[in-house]
C-alpha cells in the first residue's frame, strides 16, 4: 500500500477479520484454519507486535476466503 502526502493510504481495506494471534512480517499470504476448516489469508499485524513464541498474543487481521475468488469471478469447490 502507498500512501498520499497527507499520509493517509491511498487504497482503504475493509472488512477484514480481526483477531488476537500473533503475527508479524512475514506472515501474510498464511492460511487461517478453525477446526479443520481454512476461514481466510492472513492480510496483516501491527507493527508493534513482539510475539512470545508460538502462542504469543498480539493483533493481526485476516481476509476472509471468499473475497479472492468473488474478486476474480472464481468459485471455491470443497470435497
Amino acid at each position: 500500500m502507498t500512501c498520499s502526502d497527507e499520509g493517509q493510504p491511498d487504497i482503504l481495506v475493509s472488512a477484514l477479520g480481526l483477531s488476537t494471534v500473533c503475527a508479524l512480517g512475514g506472515d501474510s499470504g498464511g492460511v487461517w484454519v478453525s477446526g479443520g476448516q481454512a476461514q481466510g489469508a492472513t492480510s496483516g499485524g501491527l507493527k508493534s507486535n513482539r510475539c512470545d513464541g508460538v502462542y504469543g498474543q498480539g493483533t493481526s487481521y485476516f481476509q476472509l476466503l471468499d473475497d479472492a475468488p468473488n474478486y476474480y469471478g472464481l468459485r471455491l469447490n470443497t470435497a
